[in-house]
């Protein structure tokens, strides 16, 4: 099978060359969330679009290098609508991660994952680091990058590298199109693929709902920005496509648009009366 993984750097609608890779394509891995702040604003709609035409699922982290198992939770507080329906994968990599070198920083990041959901991630490294990432087999599957050249095709090449102590890989990243798109190869079936997502177990809406960390937006005290709930605090959202990939989510797990709602004015401040009370008495809406 044949796939491309994105980013927002393919932008939305997919740019050119992303648009002719993606309709060749079998699968899709999306990046859904970095560190523990950045949400990619592309991902629900990219997601939405892949599964709406058919396309084998995937999402990933890509690691900043703090805490493994808060970088873990920020992904599934985006991303687990999609769990059982996408391979959850992390992007373990070089730039801008201050843990790179770390050889456990993997396994603490996957075992986190796979203790709320019960899927162990497929992990992303490059062929030539691959030891920083062995504690994480056999459990997860690998998906290796080695390029052999920058083809900007689906004219694959031959995998030259070694995948020890892994067999062999799962996903193959074998090119970045010269930096414009990247293209993956994977030996295996559509089952396969599905099995790897931990299987789509029937869905409780009204448990989701329940369970959803995010089950508002707020507008407080007519301030000129959207607040959220995240389970633990208020949070302002950074920028207004957050919002739109929130809602996304929310609709995904639930069915139905996230409530936006109206609290307090300049005059009447009930936004901030909430805010004291949730920081006073740990309040868990």
């Amino acid at each position: 099978m044949l796939g491309i993984d994105v980013s927002s750097h393919d932008r939305w609608p997919f740019k050119p060359n992303t648009e002719g890779a993606y309709r060749e394509s079998d699968f899709l891995i999306a990046k859904a969330t970095e560190g523990t702040g950045y949400v990619n604003p592309h991902f629900a709609r990219a997601m939405g679009r892949a599964e709406a035409d058919g396309k084998l699922l995937g999402f990933y982290h890509y690691a900043s290098g703090g805490d493994p198992v808060a970088e873990a939770g920020h992904m599934l507080s985006v991303a687990s609508p999609w769990v059982g329906r996408a391979v959850p994968c992390l992007d373990w990599e070089e730039g801008g991660n201050g843990s790179w070198g770390d050889d456990s920083w993997c396994r603490r990041f996957c075992e986190a994952v796979h203790d709320r959901t019960g899927v162990w991630p497929m992990v992303y490294v490059q062929a030539s680091a691959l030891w920083q990432a062995a504690s994480c087999h056999p459990e997860c599957p690998l998906w290796v990058a080695g390029y052999p050249d920058l083809r900007n095709s689906f004219d694959v090449p031959r995998f030259r590298y070694g995948t020890g102590p892994w067999d062999s890989y799962t996903v193959w990243q074998y090119s970045s199109s010269g930096g414009q798109t990247d293209r993956d190869v994977s030996g295996l079936s559509r089952d396969e693929w599905q099995a790897m997502c931990g299987g789509a177990p029937a869905r409780n809406t009204a448990k989701e709902e329940e369970d959803m960390p995010i089950n508002c937006v707020l507008q407080l005290d007519d301030r000129p920005c959207l607040t959220y709930f995240d389970g633990h605090e208020l949070r302002d959202a950074g920028h207004p496509d957050e919002i739109g990939a929130l809602n996304q989510a929310y609709r995904a797990a639930v069915g139905r648009d996230i409530p936006c709602l109206k609290l307090g004015t300049k005059r009447a401040p009930w936004g901030k009366r909430l805010s004291d009370l949730l920081a006073r008495e740990r309040v868990v809406l």
